[in-house]
């Protein structure tokens, strides 16, 4: 737990704080995270973005409970494409875009890999914040440090 709350550290310290726990994650590297300050934050990988959801337990748990909630968290149709595809999930395993949604990535197979939650909480979160403000349609470089 220890290594992925440091991993959305690393990531995303800039947009939501400090963060003190890691509720939930899904099969695509979503995270649902408990900052310092008590506010709940939904980190979306595949989108390189990041949202509060909830402001306090009651009202995350209320906002998870929803059915639009539900079915966006779930992405199940995704997870059976991307399962069938690449194979199941190893443990720490998730799935992810290669080419983000925010770049113009498609939301199919041939776009779809696998990768560590660590890596993908830690790198989206870098890249979000590269990316931050830019207007819609910028031109962009990305460049891999190895």
């Amino acid at each position: 737990m220890k290594q992925l709350l440091d991993a959305i550290s690393e990531g995303w310290i800039w947009k939501i704080g400090h963060p003190v726990s890691l509720i939930a994650t899904n099969d695509f590297g979503n995270a649902i995270v408990k900052c310092d300050d008590g506010n709940y934050f939904r980190i979306m990988p595949e989108e390189w973005s990041c949202e509060l959801i909830a402001r306090s337990a009651e009202d995350l748990e209320a906002k998870r409970l929803s059915e639009d909630f539900i079915r966006d968290w779930q992405m199940a149709r995704l997870v059976e494409l991307a399962n069938a595809a690449h194979g199941p999930l190893n443990e720490g395993q998730v799935y992810y875009l290669v080419l983000p949604g925010v770049l113009g990535g498609k939301y199919s197979t041939e776009n779809i890999r696998k990768i560590s939650l660590r890596e993908v909480l830690s790198y989206s979160g870098d890249m979000a914040r590269q990316i931050e403000g830019l207007p819609e349609g910028a031109q962009v470089t990305i460049k891999v440090k190895k």
